[in-house]
């Protein structure tokens, strides 16, 4: 008998951890690609004005390329208008919302890093908090000298299994995607542990 091999795509936050796995990471989209799934899921003709694609760009920017973030952002072009939205993005969390879907963990950017948040152990959780406070790259180093623990390396690692938190590998920094970032620093505000 011969043996017959399949594969299966599966898109998930963290590997599964199964034999013979290959693990794909999907980095935020780039700018232009970006843009191009908002003009797309907004349903905008693709000869804008440039005030228009610079509010896209805006918005785009601000969510650094979250492909949620941005479909739930191009989602509000239907009701609001571009530079509005483009505005209110200091905002993200609250804004980017659906009102109405049939899987909830994706109707909204709170909803899924909530369910993605309460799967992480606490130490984890407090790595993540203690990692808001940094707008651009990390270290290491930096989270150790913000907690009371020498083993953050190990909840970082699993941060970025978790697809909570980006490796730099060029750099060996670490970073938080802007939403996520937020998202953390409102669980630090939520337990009155900002730094």
């Amino acid at each position: 008998l011969e043996r017959s091999s399949s594969q299966i795509l599966a898109t998930s936050r963290e590997p599964l951890g199964l034999a013979g796995e290959s693990v794909v990471r999907i980095d935020p989209l780039p700018g232009d690609t970006a843009v191009e799934l908002f003009m797309s899921r907004a349903e905008l003709p693709g000869d804008v004005d440039e005030d228009a694609l610079r509010a896209i760009e805006k918005v785009c920017a601000a969510v650094d390329g979250m492909p949620l973030a941005i479909e739930l952002a191009a989602a509000r072009a239907r009701s609001l208008p571009l530079n509005r939205i483009a505005d209110r993005m200091t905002a993200q969390i609250p804004l980017l919302k659906r009102p109405r879907t049939f899987d909830e963990r994706h109707g909204s950017i709170l909803a899924a890093l909530d369910w993605s948040y309460n799967l992480l152990a606490p130490s984890e959780q407090d790595t993540l908090k203690a990692s808001s406070v940094f707008r651009s790259p990390f270290t290491v180093d930096d989270v150790l000298n913000l907690m009371d623990r020498d083993d953050a390396d190990d909840d970082l690692a699993r941060l970025v299994d978790t697809s909570m938190t980006r490796h730099l590998p060029e750099s060996g920094n670490f970073q938080l995607l802007e939403p996520i970032r937020q998202y953390a620093l409102h669980q630090a505000e939520l337990a009155d542990e900002v730094v």
